[in-house]
């Protein structure tokens, strides 16, 4: 029994060591040792490097599955039909391990001698993917025909005596047990690139957008007519026959076809023909319809055209009238006051606002107007007025005489709603604007006439400015100043801006007057210059005399001013002129704690140097003013009107520039006041709103510390140096 189980067993080694022979090609260690299967080479791997790289050569041929029962290979392309030169994929498929696979496409049988079209690519050009299937890309021949591609896979034969390679099986003569397994694609075409010639119809129209088969027409006045083309042409290769053109489909009124050069006529490629389309609408109304266009186009048998348009009622014209006075379309053309003896003029319009002509008759036919009104540059009577258009005229009103007035007259036309336009004028003669002459002087009151120059030292001179003004509302003509009554020494005109002259209402001119007592006073016998009368008295002479301003007032053709003055010897001595305040005004109010007073400079007859004392105090009797000495023109300082202190002034001598100084003396003055307040250091802004500098020129004291809302008073004292002495108004002012 031992034995029996021995040889059992040995029989059955036997049998797996058989077996597993013949499967070697299945298992793992044929990649890496195929020398039990007789083939020369020691491994795959020699070859091919790896294991992997084997499975899809070493499928044992084409077969769905291990078993080795089919033939699997099998190679399609994308399509049925291509066009020369585009892409063709063609899919090889078969086998039932995964690996690299190399895969190769022919142009035709390769045993009869189709070449190389394309192959998969990998490592050692053994393939060029894991597995089946495997897509190859090539272009389509150049020439339309039908053809068939052949494919092949390129593995081992191990299997071959399993006879179930197909008929197609190509070894391989440079490796052993290799070759191609050949398979033929299935049948496909190639087709031209170039389509075959077709007929296109393309339909447009004389109305944008051209291409949408729509020709509205708008607005046509009944009774008239309107046209629009139509242009068909032969976009397409071949040539277009047209049918009849409205066959089916025909227009009606008011619509028409005409001029058909379309109808049953072949058009060659890119030809064209047209038609046109009348729009005769003979009442008002919307209307719309169409007609076909019939070809041998394979893709458009028929176009439909759209129609559509609105008859329009007839034309009219209309009238409308304005005028160049607001408001403009009333009718009215109202000229207000017109000076008599002078005219003024308005403009009348004419506009065809309808949409005919609009013919106007003559103007003022029926209804002229007369004097103080005309009718000038007519362009309008017996004119025909296109519509939009216009015309004007020019209405003249020159009153003679002071009056109201008012008339009107008539513009025909052939506006069927108006007839007749009546159109109404007014205006006002009104008196001539005059002139109105008024003449003042610096001296108070300044409008009396009369300048007297006070008492002036011998060889010394004194300048007043007269004033004309023009207070009418007229033009104010000037005469030839003194012509019928002029000066004569010691006075004359030294500067005359008003002779001749011509000065608007409210315009102004200045007359600058001159008195220059001579030397000799003291020895005078009572007789003067010629014209000029003289006192004499001792030290003392008196002169008076007149000159004439003549102009067009007609209340006051000439205006006469009386002139006087004393001249003294200079062993006199004369006060000087009192000075001006000018800022604050009188009863100014919210002035603020810092302010610049200021007074016009005071002359002296003498000449001599003037210097000014400012006082300023709480109370009109100044019983503890604040007092400051000033004198140099256009000179400032600060003054500081605090309580409790005395304070320092100073004073600066001068001759006075307005009575022809010769010489400017300057002489510093350091006077210490008891009062109430204290010159402060340096110079401060002011409250603000002050006079700007003028003829005379000013004399300034910035003063501070005022108190709040505090009522000062105030005045300033001019002296010569000599006595003379000649104090100013007294001034009041409120602070905040």
């Amino acid at each position: 029994m031992g034995r029996y189980r021995f040889a059992v067993m040995l029989m059955a080694l036997v049998t797996v060591f058989l077996v597993s022979g013949n499967q070697a090609s299945a298992s793992s260690s044929y990649y890496s040792d195929r020398s039990r299967s007789g083939i020369a080479n020691a491994s795959c791997a020699d070859c091919h490097g790896a294991a992997s790289t084997c499975n899809g050569c070493h499928a044992h041929g084409v077969h769905s599955s291990s078993a080795k029962s089919d033939l699997k290979l099998t190679a399609a392309t994308d399509k049925a039909s291509y066009h020369a030169g585009d892409p063709v994929s063609v899919t090889v498929n078969g086998g039932y391990r995964t690996g690299w696979v190399r895969v190769i496409l022919y142009n035709g049988d390769p045993t009869q001698g189709g070449t190389e079209l394309a192959r998969s690519t990998g490592p050692n050009g053994t393939g060029g993917g894991p597995a089946f299937p495997i897509t190859l890309q090539v272009q389509a021949p150049t020439t339309p025909g039908t053809y068939t591609f052949y494919a092949s896979w390129y593995g081992n034969q191990y299997d071959k005596s399993g006879g179930f390679f197909g008929a197609k099986w190509r070894p391989d003569p440079n490796n052993q047990g290799h070759g191609e397994e050949i398979v033929a694609v299935n049948a496909f075409t190639v087709v031209s690139t170039t389509p075959p010639p077709t007929p296109a119809i393309s339909v447009t129209d004389s109305v944008a957008p051209t291409t949408d088969l729509q020709v509205p027409f708008g607005s046509v006045t009944a009774g008239s007519s309107a046209n629009q083309t139509v242009t068909v042409t032969n976009s397409g290769t071949a040539s277009l026959v047209m049918g009849a053109v409205g066959s089916t489909n025909p227009l009606a009124a008011p619509f028409s076809i005409t001029n058909n050069t379309c109808s049953n006529q072949t058009i060659a490629p890119a030809a064209t023909c047209t038609m046109t389309i009348a729009f005769a609408p003979v009442a008002a109304g919307a209307f719309s319809d169409s007609f076909n266009i019939p070809s041998n186009d394979p893709a458009k048998a028929s176009v439909i055209v759209n129609i559509s348009g609105t008859g329009a009622a007839a034309p009219t014209a209309t009238i409308s009238v304005t005028d160049s006075v607001a408001p403009t379309t009333d009718l009215q053309v109202p000229f207000g006051s017109v000076t008599a003896g002078s005219s003024a003029n308005q403009t009348v319009t004419v506009t065809n606002s309808g949409n005919a002509a609009l013919t106007v008759g003559a103007v003022g036919s029926t209804n002229p107007i007369a004097a103080p009104f005309s009718i000038t540059n007519d362009m309008c009577s017996n004119q025909t007025i296109a519509p939009s258009a216009s015309c004007t005229m020019r209405i003249t009103f020159a009153p003679v005489a002071a009056g109201t007035f008012s008339d009107g007259f008539n513009i025909p036309s052939n506006d069927p709603a108006k007839a007749s336009v009546i159109v109404n004028i007014s205006g006002t003669g009104a008196t001539a604007a005059l002139g109105d002459i008024t003449v003042t002087d610096p001296v108070t009151p300044v409008d009396d006439h009369q300048i007297p120059f006070g008492t002036v030292r011998e060889g010394r001179s004194v300048d007043d400015v007269v004033t004309v003004t023009n207070a009418g509302s007229g033009q104010l003509v000037m005469g030839s100043i003194g012509l019928n009554n002029t000066l004569a020494g010691p006075f004359s005109i030294a500067s005359d801006l008003c002779s001749s002259k011509t000065l608007a209402a409210g315009g102004t001119c200045t007359i600058t007057v001159r008195f220059a007592p001579p030397t000799g006073c003291a020895n005078a016998s009572g007789t003067g210059t010629s014209g000029t009368s003289v006192t004499a008295s001792v030290n003392t002479c008196t002169y008076s005399d007149s000159f004439d301003i003549p102009s067009n007032d007609p209340d006051m053709q000439v205006v006469t001013v009386q002139v006087s003055g004393s001249g003294v010897s200079n062993s006199a001595n004369n006060n000087p002129r009192k000075p001006k305040p000018r800022y604050p005004a009188n009863l100014q109010k919210d002035l603020e704690t810092i302010i610049s007073m200021q007074w016009e400079e005071a002359t002296d007859p003498d000449g001599d140097a003037v210097s000014y004392e400012l006082r300023l105090a709480t109370d009109q009797a100044f019983s503890s003013p604040i007092v400051a000495k000033k004198a140099a023109t256009g000179t400032s300082g600060t003054l500081f009107a605090g309580t409790g202190a005395g304070f320092i002034v100073f004073g600066i001598a001068f001759m006075s520039t307005a009575r022809g100084r010769k010489g400017l003396l300057l002489i510093a003055v350091l006077t210490v006041l008891v009062g109430t307040a204290l010159v402060g250091c340096g110079a401060s802004g002011s409250n603000g709103s002050q006079p700007s500098g003028a003829s005379p020129a000013l004399v300034s004291r910035q003063v501070s510390g005022l108190q709040t809302s505090t009522t000062y008073y105030w005045k300033v004292i001019a002296t010569d140096g000599n006595g003379g002495v000649a104090e100013s108004d007294v001034m009041t002012f409120t602070t905040k």
